[in-house]
């Protein structure tokens, strides 16, 4: 692709989740017995997870199309093949 366009651009879901939530999706999709650990908030951190995707549309022509959870299932799917993540 050939743009002349040279700033960060957002990619991801539009749905808007809170990290807790995310976290906790992550886990139950990994089967995971892990504790979340809550940490004290920094001054920049966000409260929810929701990228502004106006920028990927109009530069790239691009918008997802796959929503978060199954996403994450592709995505860990694929670290089980390449041996990242544990069966």
């Amino acid at each position: 692709m050939k743009t002349t366009f040279r700033k960060p651009i957002n990619l991801g879901n539009n749905e808007e989740i809170t990290i807790l939530e995310l976290a906790k999706l992550i886990k139950a999709k990994c089967l995971s017995q892990s504790k979340i650990i809550h940490l004290p908030k920094r001054e920049d951190e966000p409260l929810k997870r929701r990228p502004d995707l106006v920028l990927s549309k109009k530069v790239l022509s691009w918008h997802p199309r796959v929503n978060i959870e199954n996403g994450l299932e592709k995505t860990i799917n694929y670290l089980k093949e390449i041996h990242v993540v544990k069966n």
